[in-house]
């Protein structure tokens, strides 16, 4: 009898501790629906910085086709420049008018060697750093939403370890005949 008396001294010492630790993690306890909100949040914002970067590229991509278009305009008029400067004459070799072949010639010459000066571009300083920063704001948001769902994730399992913890301690209690696990005087039957 003195074993299972001492044995139940034993248990119930136990218990105090444990509702004394339980009492100061229940005060402790993450509000797992503002995480949850959280990470919607920043999910959200994922998502818009996605969206801009990938409308950024396309206006990119845009303006890198015109400007080989572009490019590629200018580089077929130097190209007929070129060629009409090696048939000048006397009279125009299509028509066959009159014209003032120096001025033709000036201007011919001027266009050959314009489209040489200008080449197209891949993309402008501009567009390119805009795209690196909505990449950068992109990969930022990303890292907030990890560790968004990171917090989250900590906090389900700490539910989840108290109420297991809760589960036990109520069945050790009814063990112990202690009465209602959720009364206001446990700590004090105890």
């Amino acid at each position: 009898e003195r074993r299972r008396l001492e044995r139940r001294a034993e248990l119930l010492e136990e218990m105090l501790q444990d509702l004394k630790t339980a009492t100061a993690q229940e005060g402790s306890a993450v509000e797992t629906g503002e995480l949850q909100q959280a990470v919607a949040k920043a999910a959200a914002e994922v998502d818009s910085a996605r969206q801009a970067l990938e409308q950024a590229q396309a206006e990119t991509a845009v303006q890198r086709r015109r400007q080989v278009e572009l490019g590629e305009a200018q580089g077929e008029l130097r190209t007929l420049a070129q060629l009409a400067l090696r048939h000048l004459g006397t009279t125009c070799p299509v028509c066959g008018q009159d014209y003032d072949e120096a001025d033709t010639r000036h201007r011919l010459e001027t266009l050959a060697a314009a489209g040489a000066e200008t080449s197209p571009r891949p993309g402008s300083d501009s567009q390119t750093s805009q795209v690196s920063a909505l990449a950068a704001a992109l990969e930022e948001r990303e890292r907030a939403h990890s560790s968004a769902m990171t917090a989250l994730r900590d906090a389900e399992t700490s539910d989840r370890d108290r109420r297991r913890q809760r589960d036990e301690r109520g069945r050790r209690i009814s063990e112990l005949d202690l009465g209602p696990a959720d009364s206001p005087d446990l700590v004090t039957r105890v």
